[in-house]
Protein backbone atom coordinates (compact mmCIF):
# COMPACT_ATOMS: atom_id res chain seq x y z
CA UNK A 1 0.00 0.00 0.00
CA UNK A 2 1.73 3.49 -1.12
CA UNK A 3 1.59 6.50 0.87
CA UNK A 4 -0.98 7.55 -1.83
CA UNK A 5 -3.75 5.06 -0.96
CA UNK A 6 -3.47 5.73 2.27
CA UNK A 7 -5.68 8.38 4.67
CA UNK A 8 -4.72 9.80 7.48
CA UNK A 9 -6.39 11.28 10.49
CA UNK A 10 -5.42 12.31 14.25
CA UNK A 11 -7.22 10.56 17.22
CA UNK A 12 -6.43 11.16 20.89
CA UNK A 13 -6.57 7.80 23.03
CA UNK A 14 -6.57 8.48 27.06
CA UNK A 15 -5.58 12.14 26.06
CA UNK A 16 -2.17 10.78 24.03
CA UNK A 17 -2.72 11.76 20.47
CA UNK A 18 -1.89 9.73 17.49
CA UNK A 19 -1.55 9.85 13.93
CA UNK A 20 -3.90 6.71 12.27
CA UNK A 21 -3.17 6.10 8.65
CA UNK A 22 -4.87 3.36 6.41
CA UNK A 23 -7.12 2.86 3.69
CA UNK A 24 -10.68 3.32 5.84
CA UNK A 25 -12.02 6.65 5.54
CA UNK A 26 -10.85 9.49 8.40
CA UNK A 27 -14.62 9.67 9.96
CA UNK A 28 -14.29 5.49 10.24
CA UNK A 29 -11.02 5.44 12.03
CA UNK A 30 -11.98 8.59 13.91
CA UNK A 31 -15.43 6.71 15.16
CA UNK A 32 -13.17 3.19 16.29
CA UNK A 33 -10.93 5.48 17.81
CA UNK A 34 -13.18 6.89 19.95
CA UNK A 35 -15.26 3.86 20.87
CA UNK A 36 -11.51 1.99 22.26
CA UNK A 37 -10.89 6.08 24.04
CA UNK A 38 -14.39 5.36 26.01
CA UNK A 39 -13.56 1.56 26.60
CA UNK A 40 -10.09 2.50 28.08
CA UNK A 41 -11.60 4.93 29.99
CA UNK A 42 -14.31 2.35 31.62
CA UNK A 43 -11.20 0.52 32.44
CA UNK A 44 -9.08 2.67 33.69
CA UNK A 45 -11.88 4.64 35.62
CA UNK A 46 -11.52 2.47 38.91
CA UNK A 47 -7.65 2.37 39.08
CA UNK A 48 -6.79 6.19 38.66
CA UNK A 49 -2.94 6.32 37.36
CA UNK A 50 -3.08 2.74 36.03
CA UNK A 51 -0.26 2.58 33.62
CA UNK A 52 -1.68 3.19 29.94
CA UNK A 53 0.11 0.05 28.74
CA UNK A 54 -1.88 -2.13 31.67
CA UNK A 55 -4.93 -0.58 30.65
CA UNK A 56 -4.94 -1.13 27.36
CA UNK A 57 -3.96 -4.58 27.55
CA UNK A 58 -6.84 -5.05 29.95
CA UNK A 59 -9.45 -3.46 27.35
CA UNK A 60 -7.44 -5.83 24.81
CA UNK A 61 -8.26 -8.82 26.30
CA UNK A 62 -12.48 -6.92 27.50
CA UNK A 63 -12.61 -6.34 23.57
CA UNK A 64 -10.92 -10.13 22.48
CA UNK A 65 -13.62 -11.67 24.55
CA UNK A 66 -16.71 -9.97 23.46
CA UNK A 67 -15.52 -10.71 19.85
CA UNK A 68 -15.20 -14.28 20.66
CA UNK A 69 -18.45 -14.27 22.16
CA UNK A 70 -20.03 -12.88 19.49
CA UNK A 71 -18.20 -15.02 17.00
CA UNK A 72 -19.17 -18.08 18.86
CA UNK A 73 -22.59 -16.58 18.57
CA UNK A 74 -21.94 -15.91 14.92
CA UNK A 75 -20.75 -19.44 14.24
CA UNK A 76 -24.21 -21.08 16.28
CA UNK A 77 -26.76 -19.16 13.95
CA UNK A 78 -24.88 -20.15 10.88
CA UNK A 79 -24.90 -23.43 11.50
CA UNK A 80 -29.22 -23.37 12.70
CA UNK A 81 -29.63 -21.16 9.24
CA UNK A 82 -27.31 -24.21 8.10
CA UNK A 83 -29.73 -26.84 8.87
CA UNK A 84 -32.80 -25.26 8.21
CA UNK A 85 -31.02 -24.33 4.98
CA UNK A 86 -30.77 -28.73 4.07
CA UNK A 87 -34.60 -29.04 5.87
CA UNK A 88 -35.96 -26.89 3.06
CA UNK A 89 -33.73 -28.53 0.58
CA UNK A 90 -34.75 -31.72 1.69
CA UNK A 91 -38.45 -30.69 2.02
CA UNK A 92 -38.33 -29.27 -1.55
CA UNK A 93 -37.00 -32.28 -2.80
CA UNK A 94 -39.83 -34.57 -1.40
CA UNK A 95 -42.50 -31.98 -2.75
CA UNK A 96 -40.73 -32.58 -6.16
CA UNK A 97 -40.97 -36.05 -6.28
CA UNK A 98 -44.50 -35.75 -4.95
CA UNK A 99 -45.44 -33.77 -8.01
CA UNK A 100 -43.31 -35.74 -10.58
CA UNK A 101 -45.21 -39.09 -9.08
CA UNK A 102 -48.69 -37.51 -9.12
CA UNK A 103 -47.97 -36.30 -12.64
CA UNK A 104 -47.56 -40.01 -14.25
CA UNK A 105 -50.47 -41.77 -15.84
CA UNK A 106 -50.54 -44.46 -13.27
CA UNK A 107 -51.05 -42.16 -10.20
CA UNK A 108 -53.32 -40.02 -12.71
CA UNK A 109 -56.17 -43.00 -12.58
CA UNK A 110 -55.61 -43.49 -9.49
CA UNK A 111 -55.99 -39.93 -8.30
CA UNK A 112 -58.89 -39.63 -10.33
CA UNK A 113 -57.72 -37.27 -12.95
CA UNK A 114 -58.66 -37.19 -16.72
CA UNK A 115 -55.50 -37.46 -18.69
CA UNK A 116 -56.98 -34.97 -21.59
CA UNK A 117 -59.26 -32.37 -20.01
CA UNK A 118 -62.83 -32.57 -21.86
CA UNK A 119 -62.92 -30.37 -25.19
CA UNK A 120 -66.03 -28.16 -25.03
CA UNK A 121 -66.10 -26.65 -28.75
CA UNK A 122 -67.74 -23.24 -29.00
CA UNK A 123 -68.33 -20.94 -32.20
CA UNK A 124 -68.97 -17.24 -31.95
CA UNK A 125 -72.72 -15.62 -32.54
CA UNK A 126 -75.42 -18.40 -33.20
CA UNK A 127 -73.81 -21.51 -31.88
CA UNK A 128 -73.69 -19.85 -28.42
CA UNK A 129 -77.55 -18.99 -28.59
CA UNK A 130 -78.15 -22.35 -29.64
CA UNK A 131 -76.04 -23.41 -26.62
CA UNK A 132 -78.35 -21.53 -23.95
CA UNK A 133 -81.72 -22.31 -26.03
CA UNK A 134 -80.90 -26.19 -25.53
CA UNK A 135 -80.32 -25.39 -21.94
CA UNK A 136 -83.73 -23.59 -21.77
CA UNK A 137 -81.82 -20.54 -20.98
Amino acid sequence: MSESDRNATEISILGHKFTLRGREEPAYMQELAAKVDERMKEVAKPKPGEPIHRVAILTALMLMDELTRVRRTLDAERQRFDQASRSAAQMDLKLQTLVAEATQPEHREALHMEEQPEILEMGLGTRVRDLFDENGA
